[in-house]
């Protein structure tokens, strides 16, 4: 048996030493929630666009994988759709009042967008003036009204010259079988071709890749 002197001062020694490891353990916690935090700012970072604030590919990616899943057989839960959004004669704009003014309009066109989305969508620039709508368990209907929508709204971007108002072009592409399902990169392939012909059928149009939801 130890003298009592002497067992004492073992059990202080050994409270001091337990309180040494619960503060250490704090501060690494500590520590590891700082790292934490760092990690998802700086993954939000890699999802955004740093001009408009919105969302970039990565940021379309995660939206489309986290889309609810398919039932078993194969065929969609419900319908979903994906919007491309390009501004109309944009070159012309940077080419006239320079890139400044250029950006400006990019980042109005970001904030018309965000009014025109429920807050399940995701909205992305892709790059340039070039933006995508990610529309999860919307019908063709619902996104002929976004589409709509977008359209109406964008005449309220202001440019340098009053008498202009700013327009848009749309693709629409609904969520297909199994061909497109886990394939974003096809649906936006579709998408974009949809685009492609309303700024060949003139611009300030929308128009759908494979059938014909409807025009505007």
């Amino acid at each position: 048996m130890l003298p009592r002197h002497r067992g004492a001062a073992v059990r202080q020694s050994a409270q001091g030493l337990a309180s040494e490891l619960a503060e250490a353990n704090r501060r690494l916690e500590a520590q590891s929630e700082a790292i934490r935090n760092r990690n998802s700012e700086l993954d939000a970072l890699a999802r955004t666009d740093p001009l408009t604030g919105l969302g970039n590919r990565r940021a379309l990616d995660a939206a489309f994988l986290a889309r609810p899943a398919a039932p078993p057989d194969g065929t969609p839960s419900t319908d979903s759709a994906l919007l491309m959004v390009d501004a109309d004669h944009f070159k012309a704009i940077n080419d006239r009042w320079g890139h400044d003014v250029g950006d400006t309009v990019l980042v109005s066109m970001a904030g018309v967008l965000r009014t025109c989305l429920r807050r399940s969508d995701t909205v992305a620039r892709l790059g340039g003036e070039e933006f995508a709508l990610w529309l999860p368990e919307a019908t063709a209907e619902a996104a002929v009204r976004v589409a709509e929508t977008v359209h109406a709204r964008m005449a309220a971007v202001r440019l340098p010259d009053a008498a202009q108002t700013l327009t848009v072009s749309i693709g629409v592409a609904m969520l297909g079988g199994q061909r497109d399902r886990n394939d974003l990169a096809l649906l936006l392939k579709r998408a974009d071709g949809a685009l492609y012909v309303a700024k060949r059928a003139g611009r300030h149009c929308t128009r759908w890749a494979d059938a014909p939801h409807g025009t505007r």
